[in-house]
């Protein structure tokens, strides 16, 4: 086994780094590997990477996990607009998670550059939704990169919008007038009030989440009659999960998995959840991983 810092370009020029740990097993047209997409504030240093990467090279799969524009609270970054590369603001609290696509286009390049054709991408919390909104667009757009995915993986999808609504209650709407109002004045990126977001998030990012999140709004479980249609675009096997136990979900896990099933036509679906798993299933990587190893293997 070998691990090997890695450092590439997003689609959009912004600079990504992470690491990607292989086998000795040569890269050829039967070789896996899995690209993990961190959710908010994270980074691929998590002790989860570490652990689902130990059993996924211990059954020869590569694991590739890295960075996005969405790492830490707040931060700086470099960006390339292919002539100069310039500092810029990232981190959770100013990022838009529709630019997570850009990551993950890069991730694959730099995957496919290497020579695997059999991509596996694994989304966790926001880094689900950043998957799934790629997959979706993807598909609209008939991508070249379709035909390197062969499954995708979701742990803890989250419906944030709902989620923010059920626990700002009554203050919801004075958020999202304070959020606009410093917005509308030239400053967006100033934080917003300590209790308006499970993190610190700036006016333009708190107003993306509460008001304008149309384009990423497809974990709607507290609507039951929602037809699921990102999830049901997606042709590759997929997997998804939850924990029990401070999950960042409204409804119960259990409830979610039987309206998912019911709802998703994948024939190669795996939704289920993990009892007593908490959102960033501490103590439990080793279940996720052998759950995951199944669900390819399968």
């Amino acid at each position: 086994m070998k691990t090997e810092i890695v450092s590439f370009f997003a689609t959009d020029g912004m600079v990504d780094n992470g690491y990607i740990q292989s086998t000795d097993t040569p890269i050829d047209d039967n070789k896996k590997v899995i690209i993990s997409v961190h959710g908010m504030t994270s980074s691929c240093f998590k002790g989860r990477d570490k652990t689902i990467g130990k059993i996924l090279l211990e059954n020869d799969i590569d694991y590739f996990t890295f960075n996005n524009r969405g790492s830490e609270i707040l931060r700086f970054s470099l960006k390339s607009d292919g002539k100069e590369v310039q500092s810029v603001l990232a981190g959770t609290a100013v990022e838009n998670p529709e630019d997570g696509l850009y990551d993950i286009e890069g991730a694959i390049e730099e995957v496919v550059k290497r020579g695997y054709k059999n991509i596996y991408l694994l989304g966790h919390s926001l880094g689900s939704t950043k998957v799934l909104y790629t997959m979706t667009r993807f598909r609209e757009e008939e991508s070249k990169y379709l035909e390197y995915i062969k499954g995708i993986a979701l742990l803890s999808l989250v419906d944030i919008p709902n989620f923010m609504k059920e626990n700002l209650k009554e203050k919801y709407e004075k958020k999202i007038e304070q959020a606009e109002k410093l917005v509308e004045s030239g400053k967006e990126t100033t934080f917003m009030p300590e209790d308006s977001f499970i993190f610190p998030i700036t006016a333009k990012a708190f107003l993306y989440y509460a008001k304008n999140y149309q384009r990423i709004d497809f974990a709607r479980y507290h609507d039951k009659e929602y037809d699921f249609k990102e999830l049901n675009m997606v042709n590759v096997p997929l997997f998804m999960r939850w924990g029990t136990d401070r999950e960042l979900i409204i409804e119960k896990p259990e409830e979610i998995t039987k309206l998912l099933n019911n709802k998703i036509v994948n024939p190669k679906k795996d939704i289920n959840f993990i009892e007593g798993a908490n959102h960033s299933y501490n103590g439990m990587e080793d279940i996720v991983g052998e759950q995951l190893i199944n669900f390819i293997e399968r």
